[in-house]
Order: structure tokens, then sequence, then C-alpha cells
């Protein structure tokens, strides 16, 4: 009844461009095709393929100049390469219900930050705060394809700029909850011999809003999840951080099981 803007992630996409000058953040510079093929994604519905080569090419450029992960086995770059093509589009797959994507990214920036030691991500930070007011359920506006594909493109960056695994294991840890729930998705879907590029509402944020529960609760489910494991990267213990991803992990499956809807249509 209402149409509601659905590009609204230029604005802290814009944020972050203009804000270079002051975080040296030169990478971002990386993702244009990506933003600029996203954004007419938005408006046009591009084809698939079009697309994922403009996401392949964007990654294959960020791991030839930014990588810095201690990575001396080459089947390793494929796997690197096919992860941040993936990081890109469980982001995506992830925006689907009011507040969900820009609350737990903001939870997973904000610990990156902290393992880091860099504020780079601030700007942009403080642009998805002020997207999120106007995202939170009622929606007033919609982050798109070109908000959730940029976010997920500057995850991977800051993922493979660390030069220690045990920091990068901390850093993606955080995103457990959201790019767990697309990953099962997919990997069910192909178990099922479904087209997976095809579009559905099987993910599980999806499900407990089709089982009856608010956009709110939903959010609040798995911002919250994500707030657990961002407190154990605080102690920085990586035995205590993988606990705490088991007891989420359960709990999802304790989720799904009891109070989202089925998987099978």
């Amino acid at each position: 009844n209402t149409p509601i803007y659905r590009g609204g992630g230029i604005v802290f996409i814009l944020i972050a461009f203009f804000t270079i000058p002051f975080t040296n953040f030169y990478s971002l510079f990386f993702l244009v095709p990506l933003i600029l093929i996203s954004y007419l994604d938005d408006i046009f519905s591009l084809s698939r393929k079009i697309r994922y080569l403009i996401q392949f090419g964007t990654v294959l450029i960020l791991v030839i100049f930014n990588l810095n992960l201690p990575i001396d086995f080459y089947p390793l770059y494929l796997l690197l390469l096919i992860s941040g093509t993936a990081i890109i589009n469980f982001t995506n797959f992830i925006d689907g219900i009011d507040g969900l994507l820009a609350s737990n990214i903001l939870i997973i920036f904000l610990n990156i930050s902290l393992i880091t030691g860099n504020y780079n991500l601030f700007p942009l930070m403080g642009g998805i705060l002020g997207f999120l007011y106007l995202n939170k359920s009622p929606a007033k506006v919609f982050m798109g394809d070109v908000g959730s594909t940029f976010l997920g493109a500057v995850l991977f960056i800051e993922i493979i700029q660390l030069s220690d695994l045990k920091l990068a294991f901390f850093s993606i840890a955080v995103s457990f909850p959201i790019l767990l729930d697309a990953c099962l998705c997919v990997l069910i879907r192909l178990k099922n011999k479904e087209n997976i590029f095809l579009a559905h509402k099987k993910h599980l944020y999806q499900r407990l809003v089709k089982a009856g529960y608010s956009h709110n609760k939903v959010t609040f489910f798995y911002s919250f999840s994500s707030l657990l494991i961002f407190l154990s990267c605080r102690v920085n213990n990586i035995y205590v951080v993988l606990m705490t991803l088991i007891l989420v992990f359960i709990f999802g499956l304790f989720i799904n099981k009891f109070f989202a809807a089925s998987f099978v249509e």
C-alpha cells in the first residue's frame, strides 16, 4: 500500500566514502563496481550472472591488494575467493526483515574495531546507526542490495587485512548467527535438490516471522546471539569463543525445532 525506498544503503556508503580522508580506508574504492551493479539491481533487477561476475571480480581485487592473512597454500586462495563471494551474498540474504542486518553488523564492526584498534569503521557505523533508526520495524526505508552487499564486502576486507589467524577468527565469529543461517539454508536447499538461485523464504529468521513472531523479536534473538559472541571475544580465549559458538548453535537448533515454521513448504 505504501511504497518503501529500497536503496537506502547508499546513505551510509556515501558517509563511508566522504570520510576516507580521515579514515584512510582507501580500499573502499575497490568496491565501486559492486556498489554500482548492486544499486542498478535494486532498480532494474539485473541478471544473477552479471552480479556474481562483478562480485567475484571485486573479491579477486580485494585479495590481490588487501590480503595480509598468513596463507601459503595456493588452493586456499580459491577457497578465499569463494568465501568472499559467499560472505557478500550471505549478508545480502540476511537483509530480509526490519533491522536485522543493520543491528547485527553494528555489533560485528564494533568487535572488529576493538580487536584491530583501528577506528576506520566508525563513520560507517555511525551511518548505519542513523539508518537503523529508519529501518527498525516498521521500516521507513530498506538498505537494498547496494547496502547489504557493500557491508558484506567491508566485512571481508576487514578479515583478510588481518595478519593473525586467531584475530581473524574472532572477527568472523560474531557474524556466526547471520552467516550460518544463510549457509545452512543453502546447504539444505541443495540437499533437497532445490534451485538455490530462486527466491524463497526459508531462512530461519523468515520462518520465525512466518510462525508469528514480530520483526523486532526475531531481530533481538539474532542480535542477542551476536552480542554473546562479542562478549566472549573480549575474553581473548579461543576456547571460550568456541564454547559460545556451540551454545549459540544449540540454541538456534532449539529455536528452529520448536518455534520456527517448517522448512518444507
